[in-house]
């Protein structure tokens, strides 16, 4: 505001501009109680500014820390039942003759009265809610399809992991082994080709995400998104080690063999 006299801390005084009429009268409530304007202006000052000193929601951004949703409806609902009653009864219509703002929330004008520019419309905080409510159901339920499809994929990996060894070690004509196989590899590509327009929706509504302040400080300032986006990867398989053992000693068993055959046909000759 042009005609704002400069103060130690806009917290805790307050200054309006010229412009803002000083004559007329506020009605209140439904006995019609007459106010003059400059008293009623001084009351919701007097009030806004006890509300300003205790909420723990302003001390944060006092501190220049990151404030929740959470955090501002709960003042939204302090401005409500601090201002909306009383010998204030404050609304927009009052806020528009006394003050000369035109506002749709508590929380506005609050950011304008005090020029607190962290705090966003009530308004912005719902709809953000709302929007995050949505993309976490959708995210949910697309968890839940895909949920039985990962499942499904760890079982058939580690049948084609245990296939795999087994058409290795088989003599070569062992035709199920290496059908199987086949057939394994082709249930799973079938597998992938179903889960990935569902895994492909699931990283895109993750790459909606919010962080704190505290956590951008912590990265230096680094604004990549890669620092802060979770990207979900799909869980490998590992076989047991006690199967791992077992298949090595019958890797060991089988080299032993073949090279007792081998030294055998060495010395027949």
């Amino acid at each position: 505001m042009k005609n704002r006299r400069q103060r130690p801390s806009s917290f805790v005084e307050i200054d309006l501009a010229d412009r803002i009429a000083t004559s007329g009268y506020i009605t209140l409530g439904e006995g019609g109680e007459q106010v003059y304007i400059e008293e009623y202006r001084q009351r919701v000052e007097g009030k806004v500014l006890e509300i300003v000193e205790n909420h723990p929601t302003i001390a944060a951004i006092r501190n220049g820390e990151a404030v929740t949703d959470l955090q501002l409806v709960a003042l939204e609902r302090t401005l409500r039942q601090e201002l909306g009653g009383g010998n204030v009864q404050l609304s927009e219509s009052n806020i528009r003759k006394a003050f000369n703002l035109k506002v749709n929330s508590l929380l506005a004008f609050l950011r304008e009265l005090m020029e607190i520019e962290a705090l966003p419309d009530y308004q912005e905080v719902v709809r953000r809610n709302f929007e995050e409510f949505i993309s976490q159901r959708q995210l949910s339920e697309l968890e839940s399809e895909v949920a039985p499809m990962k499942a499904e994929r760890l079982k058939l990996l580690k049948e084609i992991n245990r296939l795999t060894f087994e058409n290795a070690v088989a003599p070569a004509d062992d035709e199920p082994t290496r059908l199987a196989l086949e057939a394994d590899r082709q249930q799973l590509a079938q597998l992938h080709e179903q889960m990935a327009p569902l895994q492909a929706e699931i990283n895109q509504l993750n790459r909606q995400f919010w962080v704190t302040k505290a956590q951008v400080k912590a990265n230096k300032y680094d604004l990549s998104a890669s620092r802060y986006r979770q990207i979900e990867q799909d869980e490998p398989f590992y076989e047991s080690p006690q199967v791992t053992m077992e298949r090595l000693l019958k890797l060991e068993h089988i080299m032993t063999t073949e090279m007792q055959e081998i030294m055998q046909c060495v010395k027949s000759e």
